[in-house]
């Protein structure tokens, strides 16, 4: 019982993830008329707004033969993402599996993936050609740190006022109209005012008073 209430507890957690299947190859520099097809790498677990995502590897492995490796070829990784395929390739001569770099995963607003990239570490992105020795390590799996995620930048314009008024005739910005004192805008009511004071403390005339 305590199992199943611990199981509903996270089901919403795991339900919020959203996976996707990362495949790799090797891909020579004068790739022949058919190229090795894509083997599953693992499921990467995508938990936004997280800034990195949760990699599960499968137990499987490419291997390149004696003259793929010597030729230098590229390292394919592949994400299937709505049926069509995100492709992102690497020197073997820049990987390197004693020092993995990171898996690079760029997103939509939406949270979808729109582009992949595999940095090498600082070790073998200082530029030449790796060894013998470290292309024949290549034949395994490269792996990589981390799965690292990038979201887009939201760019908010700056707070712009409403252009000025346009005098026609001249094409020139308008003079700002300056704004009424107290009397300019109240004259009128002023003025019925005072006359009605004025009236009210006038003298009747004589022919009022004579009929009262």
């Amino acid at each position: 019982m305590l199992n199943l209430a611990a199981f509903l507890l996270v089901l919403p957690l795991i339900l919020a993830e959203t996976n996707y299947t990362l495949s790799h190859r090797f891909v020579p520099v004068s790739p022949s008329s058919s190229l090795k097809p894509f083997t599953k790498r693992g499921v990467i677990s995508i938990d936004p707004p997280s800034t990195t995502a949760t990699f599960y590897p499968v137990a499987e492995s490419v291997g390149l033969s004696d003259d793929e490796v010597e030729g230098d070829g590229w390292y394919q990784l592949g994400l299937e993402v709505d049926e069509e395929w995100i492709l992102s390739s690497t020197r073997i001569s820049q990987i390197d599996t004693k020092s993995p770099g990171n898996l690079t995963l760029h997103l939509s607003s939406k949270h979808i993936p729109t582009a992949l990239h595999l940095s090498p570490s600082s070790s073998s992105s200082s530029g030449g050609h790796s060894s013998s020795t470290s292309r024949n390590a290549a034949r395994r799996d490269p792996g990589f740190q981390q799965v690292v995620l990038k979201y887009p930048k939201k760019i908010t314009g700056p707070s712009l006022a409403p252009p000025p008024a346009v005098d026609p005739s001249s094409g020139k910005p308008a003079a700002p109209i300056e704004e009424k004192t107290f009397l300019q805008k109240y004259w009128m009511p002023l003025v019925g005012i005072g006359l009605f004071v004025v009236t009210q403390l006038l003298p009747e005339p004589p022919e009022a008073a004579a009929k009262k």
